[in-house]
């Protein structure tokens, strides 16, 4: 039985004797609860004044992200109309025995206008016309003309 009671006398001191950590968080807020109010205050104030701006700084941030792609998917929208506007010129222009295939691969337009999306806006790297099977009929860069362009994933909406 000695040793029960030893044993708990040493818990005991173990509980009283404060840890170092817990030793500096009471300080802390020892320190600060001698504070008036003015002092809690002035503590307080550019605390709170530090989150509303970090808060309207990432409102800010995301709201500017958003416009930039929301731009991004318009200018898009935009280069295929006009991209599909002069393959349907070329297409009604060009004698009736001539390909589909050949007449877009022969439209010096087309070629221009495919050039001068990549050369005058800065998020199209590339443009390209190509026929079901995927072979490229036209690109802003045309050695790529002729070749099997690589697949691309459907856009879906959500």
């Amino acid at each position: 039985m000695p040793r029960c009671a030893t044993s708990r006398a040493r818990k005991a001191r173990r509980d009283r004797t404060p840890r170092p950590r817990r030793l500096a968080r009471d300080a802390t807020l020892k320190s600060i609860a001698r504070l008036g109010i003015r002092p809690r205050l002035l503590l307080a104030l550019p605390t709170f004044v530090l989150l509303v701006v970090a808060t309207g700084t990432v409102f800010y941030l995301t709201s500017l992200v958003d416009l930039r792609l929301g731009s991004m998917v318009e200018n898009g929208r935009l280069i295929a109309q006009q991209v599909i506007r002069q393959v349907d010129t070329a297409a009604s222009v060009a004698p009736a025995q001539r390909s589909l295939a050949t007449t877009i691969q022969r439209d010096r337009a087309l070629t221009n206008l495919l050039g001068s999306y990549t050369a005058f806006s800065p998020f199209v790297l590339s443009v390209a016309v190509t026929d079901p099977d995927g072979k490229v009929l036209a690109h802003s860069t045309p050695a790529f003309v002729g070749e099997k362009a690589a697949p691309t994933p459907t856009p879906t909406r959500s």
